[in-house]
């Protein structure tokens, strides 16, 4: 696509700005707004939601959580729950706060869908609490 910055009296081009599209990439999951692999536990019990996101990429389509499996095993003990929704549940968060430091938090099979497409299978999603 070609965009030209037209002078309203003149009709002359000032400048001509040129734009190429690119593929979409695929959608992933972040939990909040942590983007990294590894997060403190206050940062992690800050976040109330899982989100899709689009990496590398300005694009967004409403794209919703719509399910996914919560799993967390440590020397404590563990829980394995499977959630309808996108947001974080206080039992998840009271495990999260139990949870010793190096604790591998999962969240699998989720399941994403927006106003006018098909359900789809995002990536397994992992943090670490440091």
């Amino acid at each position: 696509m070609r965009l030209s910055i037209l002078n309203r009296k003149t009709k002359k081009v000032i400048k001509t700005v040129n734009f190429l599209s690119d593929d979409i990439p695929a959608p992933i999951a972040h939990l909040g707004k942590i983007q990294t692999p590894e997060a403190l536990r206050k940062d992690i019990l800050a976040q109330q939601a899982l989100k899709v996101v689009f990496p590398q990429s300005l694009y967004n389509y409403p794209y919703v959580v719509k399910q996914y499996t919560f799993n967390i095993h440590h020397a404590k003990g563990g829980a394995t729950v499977p959630v309808i929704g996108y947001y974080l549940a206080k039992g998840m968060l009271d495990e999260i706060k139990n949870a010793p430091a190096g604790t591998v938090i999962e969240f699998t099979g989720i399941k994403a869908t927006c106003p006018q497409c098909v359900t789809r299978d995002l990536p397994d999603l992992k943090i670490k609490i440091k």
